[in-house]
């Protein structure tokens, strides 16, 4: 008679196999298929029903109301980022002989549709210039199917003086002698309200290859700015 080492049962098949033994190996093999598959999945929103769901692999409607999912899109980090975890020195940029970048526009997360009609013009910055805009050349912030506006808007007030921070896809253009380049970016605007009630507003353009650097950046070498505090003050 021969008894498991793993479990201590008895036996069978000559000695050779342990139906305890197997059935467990059995489950956890089970448990861990389960969890690979979960890990797989992704919590998402449905744009539509505003639903959360586990979204699979290949799945490209809502299991709640059966609206469009947006495609899915690599992230930026994905994107930009390379093997080192490192910004990339150089944003994509479509040239204008040779293969185009970025034509396909992305999917909105409203609507689930391009944010951009294929038969919308992409119109370069120099009207008799040779280019292969991307799909955001001359776009307005704006899906082209529903409507939907990027941009973020925080209103606050520091001490009752009222503030408010606009961000907005925008892109620049850099002409050098017979040549120039476009760069897209973000446009942040703060209005401020001064005591007699007029408006003062400040904008600064930032190119997505900034952007990402002064993410990338800020936390490692500006940690520090997250510890400070505000204060005030009073002279009566």
């Amino acid at each position: 008679m021969f008894f498991c080492s793993s479990c201590g049962g008895e036996l069978s098949d000559g000695g050779h196999a342990c139906p305890a033994s197997a059935a467990s190996s059995s489950s956890a093999a089970s448990t861990s298929s389960a969890a690979s598959a979960s890990s797989a999945a992704k919590q998402v929103q449905c744009p539509h029903c505003l639903s959360s769901l586990q979204r699979e692999a290949g799945d490209s409607h809502c299991a709640w109301c059966g609206g469009r999912l947006p495609a899915e899109q690599k992230s930026l980090i994905e994107i930009v980022v390379g093997e080192r975890g490192q910004v990339a020195a150089a944003w994509p940029s479509s040239p204008w002989l040779g293969d185009p970048v970025g034509i396909r526009a992305p999917a909105c997360p409203r609507c689930g549709e391009p944010v951009r009609r294929a038969d919308s013009p992409r119109r370069a910055f120099m009207r008799h210039a040779s280019a292969q805009p991307p799909w955001n050349a001359s776009w307005g912030g704006r899906c082209e199917s529903c409507a939907h506006s990027f941009r973020v808007v925080i209103g606050h007030a520091v001490h009752r003086v009222p503030r408010k921070i606009e961000v907005r896809p925008a892109s620049r253009f850099y002409p050098v002698f017979d040549a120039g380049a476009a760069a897209c970016g973000v446009e942040l605007s703060v209005t401020e309200i001064g005591e007699g009630g007029a408006a003062e507003r400040t904008s600064l353009f930032l190119s997505m290859a900034e952007l990402a650097r002064l993410l990338e950046e800020i936390p490692r070498r500006l940690a520090v700015c997250f510890e400070q505090a505000d204060w005030t003050e009073d002279w009566t």
